[in-house]
C-alpha cells in the first residue's frame, strides 16, 4: 500500500527522469533537435507555423502513446500477479 499512498501524495513522478549525457538516447534527442533548427531555418514564416504544429501534434501522439503503453503494462502486470496468486480463478483473495 505504501506505493498507492505515495502516488496519491503526489510523490512518485512516474514520467520524470534523468537522461544520461553520454547515452544512445541523449545522443538521439540532440540529433533531433539539431535537425528540427537546420529545417526551421529553411522555412518561411508559414512554413515554421506548419512544422511547429507538427511537432505539437507528434507530441501530443507520443505522449498518448506512452500513456497507452504504461496502461498496458501495468495491467499485464497485474494479470501475471493474479494468475501467480490464483486469483484467475477466485481462489487465494
Amino acid at each position: 500500500m505504501k506505493v498507492i499512498k505515495e502516488l496519491w501524495y503526489g510523490n512518485l513522478k512516474m514520467c520524470e527522469r534523468e537522461v544520461p549525457k553520454d547515452s544512445p538516447l541523449r545522443k538521439s534527442m540532440n540529433q533531433a533537435s539539431k535537425a528540427e533548427e537546420k529545417l526551421a531555418e529553411t522555412l518561411n514564416e508559414e512554413q515554421r507555423k506548419m512544422l511547429e504544429s507538427l511537432l505539437d501534434k507528434h507530441l501530443t501522439l507520443t505522449a498518448d502513446l506512452e500513456c497507452d503503453a504504461f496502461t498496458r503494462g501495468v495491467r499485464f502486470g497485474v494479470r501475471m500477479m493474479m494468475e501467480i496468486l490464483g486469483a484467475e480463478d477466485g481462489q487465494n483473495l
